[in-house]
């Protein structure tokens, strides 16, 4: 029986994806194997590498999902993080260190706020004394929201 098949591609565990003929259902996804317990399976696989189908595309991974970066994480995160990459004293001096009413609330949020948002004026306020850019602020709330 001839089968009729297109755009193989390998797997990353050595199968190949393709595209499948059926006869009743027309071009339907495949994966075939040489270890296959169904013999259309092994054909369509030893069909493939003999380059019956075309060239077999290399395995391509998956594109990396977009890192998400969390708008608030907890006072208690938001502190250990910055335990734990040893800006913790550095934060607390440069609250200290903010003047008027900025400085003052600051200070409030530092002492009583429950959660610390990603886009308040308080990280923009730290981030600006600290010279830490949103690469290096958003690393400090994954960190804290890791913990």
């Amino acid at each position: 029986m001839i089968h009729n098949a297109k755009d193989p591609q390998y797997t990353l565990n050595g199968r190949i994806n393709l595209l499948y003929e059926h006869p009743a259902l027309g071009f339907i996804p495949f994966t075939a194997s040489l270890d296959d317990t169904e013999e259309l399976g092994r054909t369509l696989f030893a069909n493939a590498q003999a380059g019956e189908y075309g060239e077999i595309a290399p395995y391509v991974p998956p594109p990396k999902p977009p890192t998400v970066i969390p708008a608030r994480v907890t006072m208690r995160q938001a502190r250990l993080a910055l335990l734990a990459n040893g800006l913790l004293d550095t934060v607390t001096a440069a609250i200290g260190a903010m003047e008027g009413a900025a400085g003052q609330a600051a200070q409030i949020e530092w002492e009583y706020a429950t959660n610390v948002e990603r886009g308040s004026s308080l990280i923009a306020g730290l981030a600006a004394a600290l010279a830490l850019d949103d690469a290096e602020i958003d690393a400090l709330f994954l960190a804290a929201a890791a913990l």
